[in-house]
């Protein structure tokens, strides 16, 4: 662990504040909960390295026979050092690291939680068997027991790719809708990939109790959802959802892209485009009592969930694509159900690659995750961040191995490795970083 004090100082006219945050950099066997622990600030970074090993994450041998695991909670609700001033960030080193999660429980207030530049997964097996596929309904980001009590400003998500939970953020308290004990006042996801989900979406809370204020979506990607995919079932201020591609997703006949049953609250949709569902017919779209608003959005062929209801008025439709989402998308994602999984739920999910195609697509460049665009490039960025190649703004990160070459804008090589290469020494100017096995590349500006 190695900390250092940032500070940032911002002039307005004649007026001088100073913002400070502890930046830490974790080992890679550091233990979160004993960081926090002894940290007495206020605005924390903990920055997560590349190779890290949550200590949490290793599974606990019962002492009865037949021996069973179990995992443990990140449990932060003991800890009275944080409080309603508290801001905590988990941030990537730059090689968007790994940091996975059984869950974690949230201290009694907070002012901000983030998440930033990482890859997040669930970690325990299925069956608690170690070595087994990772089992989405066993794990979360957050997931609040009704008798923990949490009131966080800001839960934020941020340029991550996250998969194989059943959700993000969980609220199970049964205090009265008037006075919740549990509460977010802001849902913030932006410039994420969200796969490889069970049942109960990507935020959800009970039927009597939990509160979430508004939730904003932006610049995200959503596939692989074995049923809703936000699921507010009483107390929830707004949803508005910006930019963003779903495909893959509504594996139940009674589950939707996004379901606040009779609540009383707006849904807002703008440039989003929904692919196919997993069934070939049955599910809900967008279900309120509150008003829906759909501008520039659009749907394929294979979209078979029924039409969104809103008691207070819908504004705006989704427009028909005359295409499938594989003629749409560069490549699909497909989820697979193990055999002894429940019903409609995926415990694999395919890497999709939803880059558009289809050149005649009216909005091949306004609609959908921007990453995605028709001519983005950092729609095969993303594709090739997946498979483990990445630029940190001095090296070239080769996590998973593969041979990766680097040619100049006059084409030629200038390096070749299986391991990651240093930008130290270069040129400025444009590299092109080509991966065998793959038609993507990866622009760098040096």
């Amino acid at each position: 662990m190695k900390k250092t004090l940032l500070f940032i100082a911002i002039a307005s006219m004649a007026i001088f504040t100073t913002k400070a945050q502890d930046v830490i950099k974790l080992g890679i066997n550091d233990d979160i909960k004993t960081i926090l622990t002894a940290y007495t600030g206020t605005n924390v970074v903990l920055v997560i390295p590349a190779g890290y090993t949550n200590p949490q994450n290793v599974p606990v041998a019962s002492t009865t026979t037949p021996i069973t695991y179990s995992w443990n909670n990140i449990d932060l609700s003991t800890l009275t050092n944080l409080t309603s001033s508290t801001k905590i960030t988990f941030k990537g080193d730059g090689s968007k690291p790994t940091l996975s999660l059984k869950a974690i429980t949230l201290p009694a207030a907070l002012s901000k939680i983030a998440f930033k530049d990482l890859t997040i997964t669930g970690t325990v097996p299925v069956g608690n068997v170690p070595g087994s596929t990772i089992d989405p309904t066993l794990n979360y980001i957050f997931n609040q027991g009704a008798s923990a009590p949490s009131i966080v400003d800001s839960i934020v998500l941020d340029n991550c790719n996250i998969s194989t939970f059943r959700s993000l953020v969980r609220f199970q308290s049964a205090a009265a809708v008037t006075s919740p004990t549990q509460k977010a006042n802001t849902v913030i996801i932006n410039n994420c990939v969200v796969s490889n989900f069970a049942d109960y979406g990507v935020v959800y809370n009970s039927t009597t109790g939990g509160f979430f204020g508004p939730v904003k979506v932006t610049k995200s990607t959503f596939y692989g959802f074995g049923a809703t995919v936000f699921m507010l079932q009483k107390n929830a201020t707004s949803i508005d959802i910006t930019d963003c591609t779903f495909d893959n997703i509504v594996g139940a006949s009674a589950k939707a892209l996004v379901d606040l049953s009779t609540l009383v609250a707006p849904v807002t949709i703008t440039n989003c485009i929904l692919g196919k569902t997993q069934l070939s017919s049955g599910g809900l779209t967008i279900k309120t009592a509150g008003t829906l608003t759909i501008t520039n959005c659009y749907s394929t062929t294979d979209w078979t969930a029924a039409t969104s209801t809103a008691s207070a008025g819908i504004t705006g439709t989704f427009t028909a694509y005359s295409g499938a989402s594989t003629d749409l998308f560069t490549s699909v994602s497909v989820s697979t159900v193990a055999a002894a999984g429940p019903p409609a739920t995926p415990y694999t999910t395919t890497v999709g690659n939803y880059k558009i195609k289809d050149a005649t697509f009216a909005g091949k460049n306004s609609a959908g995750d921007p990453r995605w665009y028709y001519n983005s490039v950092q729609a095969v960025n993303q594709v090739l961040s997946d498979k483990g190649v990445s630029f940190n703004g001095t090296e070239i990160l080769n996590t998973k191995g593969l041979y990766i070459e680097v040619y100049n804008m006059l084409g030629k090589k200038v390096a070749a490795s299986k391991t990651t290469i240093s930008t130290t020494n270069y040129q400025k100017g444009v590299y092109v970083v080509r991966a065998a096995g793959s038609n993507d590349s990866l622009k760098i500006i040096i």
